[in-house]
């Protein structure tokens, strides 16, 4: 009984407050690192990081797509950065858990490879700013818009429930 009764208490204590501070963010990796095969490797930094993948697709978007996807952020792309996505399959995924923008974002790096911290994915797969390997949602709105356009609800599993 004294076993039940402390985990009971944390359960509580620990582990429901993560269940109600889970959140989600969207990552896209980019073509380069698609065709150069470090789909896996990327993936394994974010769960080796404490995320968990939600939701996951490979896709490729032509243009007008990429131009969609870029007015949900309400920012101006290079028209480079268009052609650069739009050229081959990308892996888009929801990640999910504690924290899960703020960390995703120290897991990924600064925008220019050559600016981002050692062995973050930006500094070890990226080459310039637009080939920089991985896109994420800078903010919890953005991280809802950028999701809801790339899956449907039904294709999300909540997996931090499972915890």
């Amino acid at each position: 009984m004294k076993n039940k009764t402390a985990l009971f208490f944390f359960s509580m204590i620990f582990i429901f407050p993560l269940l109600l501070c889970a959140e989600q963010t969207l990552a896209l990796i980019k073509p380069d690192p698609v065709k150069e095969n470090h789909i896996g490797e990327i993936i394994t930094r974010f769960e080796k990081g404490g995320l968990w993948v939600a939701a996951i697709k490979m896709i490729t978007l032509n243009k007008e797509q990429v131009g969609q996807f870029f007015l949900l952020q309400n920012k101006l792309a290079d028209p480079a950065m268009f052609d650069y996505i739009a050229s081959g399959p990308i892996v888009v995924m929801v990640l999910e858990g504690y924290n899960t923008i703020e960390r995703s974002k120290e897991l990924i790096g600064a925008a220019d490879p050559l600016q981002a911290k050692k062995g973050t994915i930006r500094a070890d797969f990226g080459e310039t700013p637009i080939r920089n390997a991985i896109y994420g949602s800078d903010n919890p709105q953005a991280a809802s818009n950028e999701i809801t356009f790339f899956f449907p609800p039904d294709e999300i599993q909540n997996r931090n429930r499972s915890i």
